[in-house]
């Protein structure tokens, strides 16, 4: 004889088994399981068909989910998390490889519409470099812009400096979460 699964049941073990791996707190956690589930009776009624065992280790991981979801809302962690989110807007606004002078507005075209300038340029040079040869004015045009030696060291010191930024910001995220 065969049993039915629930999903709905198979989402929600799903999502202790997860958490209880890797300590994530999903959207699915956030909204199904932290508001409907409090207590030991509120597992066995809705896990019902699972063993006790299993039923008591889903309470165990609901207790270190309510804990880590007060930890992530509390007030000293929503600071950093603001503070590290201002800090990297900032970085995102003041990236090198951002300036006007990268900004080619044939290329920029043809990409979403807040792709780093460098790295539209990027795309656009593979794409040019997989034609064949072309006498198109466009693509001669560009090769002629990036062949200067200078244009390109300057490229080159300014991805950079934008890529210690970024370590420099990744290092404090790191940081600030070890700390919380």
């Amino acid at each position: 004889m065969s049993t039915i699964i629930s999903f709905y049941q198979a989402k929600i073990v799903f999502a202790f088994n997860q958490f209880d791996k890797n300590n994530i707190i999903t959207n699915f956690i956030l909204e199904e399981i932290h508001p409907k589930f409090n207590s030991q009776e509120d597992i066995d009624k809705e896990l019902d068909s699972y063993p006790a065992k299993s039923r008591k280790r889903f309470y165990s991981i609901l207790v270190n989910i309510k804990v880590a979801i007060k930890k992530m809302t509390s007030k000293e962690n929503n600071n950093v998390r603001f503070t590290l989110e201002d800090e990297y807007f900032q970085l995102l606004q003041n990236l090198k490889t951002n300036n006007v002078k990268y900004k080619v507005p044939s290329i920029l075209v043809k990409y979403r519409k807040d792709i780093n300038p460098i790295r539209a340029l990027k795309f656009e040079l593979q794409e040019i470099m997989a034609m064949p040869e072309s006498d198109d004015d466009y693509y001669l045009w560009i090769i002629k812009q990036y062949r200067n030696e200078r244009k390109i060291s300057e490229i080159i010191k300014d991805v950079n400096i934008d890529m210690e930024n970024i370590k420099k910001m990744q290092e404090k995220y790191r940081s600030a979460k070890k700390k919380l």
